[in-house]
């Protein structure tokens, strides 16, 4: 009788179990930093945090990594999606799995709307500016300790030069 009663949200493990079978030849338990395996793991933790009401904590024991890993994860999901575009077609393969089986669990964990873009493009041209602004802040201070270096070298260049 409780097979035909949907649970109301899923557990670590519902969502794990559902992952696994569109992620073949990838263990994502496994201790390894492959690009691969370090993605996959990454939309799985987003999954977890998004339709469970697992801790940080309570994830990272699963998947045998620390809580601030979990926390670097999700900093820098934005990232991931467009460093594997594979790994996030899972990701929404997966998502569409959940939801459908369980209906009710749409965002256990997350309180506010959802946010995120399913179009793949979309999301790539809005974190292109976001990522530009960043590394051009980047390449300001680049250049500026760049020539703090210039004007060091002329300096002592000049001492020396004087001291002969």
């Amino acid at each position: 009788m409780e097979d035909n009663v949907k649970k109301l949200a899923p557990a670590i493990e519902d969502i794990f179990e559902i992952y696994k079978k569109y992620t073949v030849g990838v263990d994502i338990l496994e201790s390894r930093r492959l690009r691969e395996i370090v993605d996959y793991r990454v939309f799985f933790v987003k999954l977890c945090v998004d339709y469970t009401s697992a801790t940080y904590s309570q994830i990272a024991r699963f998947i045998k990594k620390d809580h601030s890993t979990i926390h670097h994860y999700l900093k820098n999901y934005d990232a991931f999606v467009l460093n594997n575009r594979r790994a996030y077609e899972v990701y929404l393969r997966v998502e569409d799995e959940i939801i459908h089986l369980y209906p009710s669990a749409i965002f256990v964990g997350s309180n506010e709307k959802k946010k995120e873009a399913r179009n793949i493009e979309m999301v790539g041209t809005e974190m292109h500016q976001s990522y530009a602004r960043r590394f051009h802040a980047q390449r300001v201070k680049i250049n500026f300790y760049k020539e703090l270096c210039k004007k060091q070298k002329l300096m002592i260049k000049h001492l020396t030069s004087n001291e002969v």
